[in-house]
């Protein structure tokens, strides 16, 4: 399941990725990046958001194929610990996969 933390941070790269294929790119998408991962992890004062040698491998792998207008439709999704239904908003095509100190978290299923 996808985490809805990350529905805003996709659609930042969404609104870069537009402008790029459009050819009026504002932002390109590596600094796009930084700027949701190292420059925020620097802001709030944690030691994260950077791939280094030695730190802890938590990262998103995105396809940016799945960074489309779906990402502010609504959806049921199951919380299965509480066996209940909440309402998100997110495309689950954009997230290949989240990992988690290098391991697998979530991997999408095609």
């Amino acid at each position: 399941m996808l985490h809805h933390a990350v529905q805003l941070p996709l659609r930042r790269l969404k609104y870069v990725r537009d402008a790029e294929l459009a050819v009026t790119s504002f932002l390109d998408t590596g600094r796009a990046v930084h700027r949701q991962s190292g420059e925020l992890a620097d802001f709030i004062g944690v030691d994260a958001g950077y791939i280094r040698v030695g730190d802890r491998a938590d990262l998103t792998i995105i396809n940016p194929d799945g960074l489309t207008e779906e990402l502010g439709d609504s959806h049921e999704a199951p919380i299965e610990v509480l066996g209940l239904e909440r309402v998100v908003k997110r495309n689950d095509a954009a997230v290949e996969a989240t990992l988690i100190n290098g391991c697998i978290a979530y991997r999408r299923i095609n």
